[in-house]
């Protein structure tokens, strides 16, 4: 999958406790030649290995981290499920 950024966030995740459930939806790649797609990045040894997008769950409330403008109106296809999927997910 590839997405648009500008000033990306990652993620650097560890297992939580019981108390608490993590899902990783979207990783950066391993090799920091692989991060940019086209055009020019300065930093992606920063974003190698690192989660993009993660959920959670917290008791009865969930939370969903997104690395990336997931409603930028030049974004791509692919990140529209995270959008409208972390809000369908809130109200679950």
């Amino acid at each position: 999958m590839s997405l648009f950024v500008d000033k990306p966030l990652a993620f650097q995740t560890a297992p939580p406790g019981m108390e608490m459930d993590r899902k990783v939806l979207a990783t950066y790649p391993d090799d920091p030649k692989d991060v940019l797609t086209s055009g020019w990045i300065r930093g992606e040894e920063r974003l190698t290995r690192k989660a993009a997008a993660v959920a959670m769950t917290y008791g009865k409330g969930h939370l969903v981290l997104l690395g990336f403008r997931a409603q930028h109106r030049a974004q791509t296809d692919a990140t529209f499920p995270f959008l409208f999927n972390s809000i369908w997910w809130s109200v679950m």
